[in-house]
């Protein structure tokens, strides 16, 4: 099924897309377009968790911002994989 495409916002470098996919097991509600040459860098869920274990340090900061983005708590499953 192919949709009409509508601009809906200007991403400009270092803008971040894709959150509430990592935070709240979403699946992804955006296809991005470049106009022009861009470098992606791709976080998988798996990965983040796993930054997350190593920098524990900032979970709170990442469920305080995640809170005052889209007005949800977020609780990061951290425990490690077995």
């Amino acid at each position: 099924m192919v949709y009409d495409e509508v601009s809906i916002k200007l991403w400009r470098e270092g803008d971040p897309f894709g959150i509430s996919s990592l935070l709240y097991d979403l699946p992804a509600g955006l296809t991005l377009r470049a106009r022009s040459h861009a470098d992606i860098i791709v976080l998988t869920k798996d990965n983040f968790l796993d930054v997350c274990r190593s920098h524990c340090d900032v979970i709170n900061d990442i469920e305080t911002e995640a809170k005052k983005l889209f007005g949800l708590p977020v609780v990061l499953n951290i425990a490690p994989q077995t």
